[in-house]
């Protein structure tokens, strides 16, 4: 049930950014038809898939412990930058164990699991072979490690 709320959240949400981005002359059309006339991009289509995918694994991995270390999942997200996208995970650890050498160790750690492993041919499979390898590093994985003891406190790496 959860999971249905949270679809029909993001769903609501992407209608709204549509329609508030409506261009002068909509109002002619009644908003069905508005609606059905505005095609979704297919970057907009797979950013969405990696929104719901991270709604998702937020709702499974939640407060689990990162084998072998004193971190626990947080949360996933999206991040938009303006050339490239990022599946981001959220890790919670004491603020002594955050540093650069154990945020690329979980990046790598999460960067060869699947279906973090090939995020362009996963959501664009329609797509050639060199424009899945251009992709691949501009839609990847990023981890941020957040400090326990001051949520404020936190160390990216992509």
């Amino acid at each position: 049930m959860k999971y249905k709320l949270c679809l029909f959240w993001v769903a609501l949400l992407v209608t709204l950014s549509f329609t508030t981005q409506a261009e002068g002359g909509s109002n002619e059309k009644n908003a069905m038809e508005y609606l059905k006339s505005t095609p979704a991009s297919k970057f907009e289509l797979g950013k969405l898939s990696m929104e719901i995918g991270s709604l998702v694994l937020t709702q499974q991995y939640n407060e689990q412990k990162v084998q072998g270390t004193d971190f626990e999942v947080k949360r996933f997200s999206v991040k938009e930058e303006p050339d490239n996208l990022f599946m981001v995970i959220h890790l919670e650890g004491k603020a002594k164990d955050m540093n650069d050498e154990q945020c690329n160790a979980f990046l790598n750690i999460f960067t060869d699991m699947e279906p973090f492993n090939d995020l362009p041919k996963n959501l664009w499979p329609e797509l050639s072979e060199s424009q899945h390898d251009e992709l691949s590093h501009l839609v990847r994985f990023a981890v941020e490690l957040v400090s326990r003891e001051n949520e404020s406190f936190t160390l990216s790496c992509n």
